[in-house]
């Protein structure tokens, strides 16, 4: 029912002349009919999911009166922390774009690794990465560290792969704090492994992620992407 839904919220165009209106286009027309304000637009995932969301408390679990696909004693049951946590950091991701941070981190990277050489800066940025996606999630990080990348790129003269390759694959090696990604809050919530054996454990691994993306990139990176080229012309279009 969520999935339907959610396929079937916004307008889809198929191939050039076929145009399927969603749900959320014939919920406008109906609510204007009656003389009511369109909310189409103010409709998003989030709306969907919340509405179906609300469905489990309405819809019968079997044909005994009273009993609901969920109740609030299973909704009590939910590692709701672990939400917030995963969905904190997306806040932070978008709060870090729309003030401007990413821009402002950007230059002040340019300017404190712009005498580097392209191996320092490669260790720095994957050592940046890994460390930045432990305390968020890896949507967040990339969120927030591809367009900062791509503008420090540009400021240093680099190959924008150069960076955003091993971004890209470090946002992935979280593997200490729960709040990095889904599996560890999984692990995590399930009581039975305390957060510092995490930490331990996963310190090592992140140590040895930063040196197999900088061996990745000098290695198949550059046979692949040519990464050590310098900032090619089409980057600046």
């Amino acid at each position: 029912m969520f999935a339907i839904l959610l396929m079937t919220r916004k307008e889809r165009l198929l191939g050039e002349d076929i145009d399927i209106f969603g749900w959320s286009h014939y919920l406008d027309s109906l609510l204007v009919s009656i003389g009511s304000s369109p909310v189409g637009y103010m409709i998003d995932d989030g709306t969907v999911s919340i509405g179906v969301a609300l469905t489990l408390f309405m819809i019968p679990a079997s044909k005994q009166i009273g009993g609901r696909l969920m109740d609030w004693d299973d909704a009590k049951k939910i590692p709701w922390g672990i939400l917030l946590l995963f969905g904190g950091g997306l806040a932070i991701a978008k709060g870090f774009t729309t003030s401007g941070l990413s821009g402002y981190v950007a230059t002040q990277l340019a300017v404190l690794l712009g005498d580097a050489s392209p191996l320092v800066i490669v260790i720095s940025t994957v050592t940046f990465i890994t460390a930045l996606t432990e305390v968020a999630s890896n949507t967040a990080t990339i969120s927030l560290s591809l367009p900062m990348m791509a503008s420090l790129s540009q400021a240093i003269e680099a190959h924008p792969f150069l960076l955003l390759i091993p971004t890209t694959l470090a946002a992935s090696c979280a593997f200490m704090l729960p709040v990095s990604t889904p599996p560890n809050a999984i692990v995590y919530g399930s009581g039975r492994i305390p957060i510092m054996k995490m930490v331990i454990a996963g310190i090592w691994l992140d140590i040895l992620s930063v040196f197999l993306l900088t061996v990745f990139v000098y290695t198949l990176g550059h046979l692949a992407f040519d990464v050590l080229s310098g900032f090619p012309d089409w980057a600046a279009l």
